[in-house]
């Protein structure tokens, strides 16, 4: 499906549908200086989708609230009006920073990000840039935090202190690929020994208690 075969105004509690980006596009894409009154109200109802609420809300309108776009456009945003959106609280805003953790499973992985490829901890950097502008948080107060709870395996390839949040998180981005890949294969490798010494271990104090099962009582004694 093309995007003009998908440029319809439902209205019927279609996911992700917003009536203010509609008449946005509708006024880009579709009005033109010359066109006429008549035509405007034309290429409008054309772009009401068949059957659906939007429709039937045009088809019943009076034929003065017709008359014009500006008219139409009038009586469209009193039936559906912008929402304002509920403002969160700095502590909110700064719980919400906090609460975007990069973890180190997502560590070395690429990503969809606004139709290109993107590697996910360059992701997670510019997402947190824009949480804490939000905050805002102009000092950096918060990023001793934020770089404490990162893997690792980022930590170790930036500095400890940042003068602001511009500074931190394109340290974070700078870091390679390659370089995320061959801290990540260490840590595994050194998992894997660690866990195979503590099953060796684990076998031998079975195999122990199999030949001596009153060992453990006279150690105790």
């Amino acid at each position: 499906m093309t995007a003009d075969e998908d440029f319809f105004f439902y209205r019927n509690g279609r996911a992700g549908e917003n009536p203010q980006d509609f008449i946005k596009r509708f006024e880009s894409k579709d009005l033109k200086d010359a066109m006429t009154e008549g035509k405007k109200a034309t290429a409008f109802a054309n772009r009401l989708k068949s059957g659906n609420t939007a429709e039937e809300w045009f088809d019943a309108l009076p034929i003065v609230d017709k008359a014009t776009w500006v008219d139409i456009k009038r009586v469209f945003l009193v039936r559906w009006p912008k929402k304002t959106a509920s403002s969160r609280s700095t502590h909110d805003k700064s719980n919400l920073l906090k609460g975007h953790v990069l973890k180190e499973d997502e560590l070395g992985i690429w990503r969809e990000e606004d139709g290109r490829d993107e590697l996910s901890h360059v992701i997670w950097a510019d997402k947190v840039l824009t949480l804490a502008n939000d905050v805002p948080d102009p000092a950096g107060l918060l990023i001793p935090e934020i770089r404490r709870l990162l893997p690792e395996v980022i930590r170790e390839r930036i500095n400890s202190e940042f003068a602001n949040w511009e500074g931190f998180t394109n340290a974070i981005k700078a870091i390679s690929k390659s370089s995320i890949d061959d801290a990540l294969e260490k840590t595994r490798t050194l998992r894997r020994t660690i866990d195979e010494s503590r099953a060796a271990t684990a076998a031998a104090r079975a195999l122990l208690l199999q030949q001596y099962p009153t060992a453990p009582l006279r150690h105790m004694l």
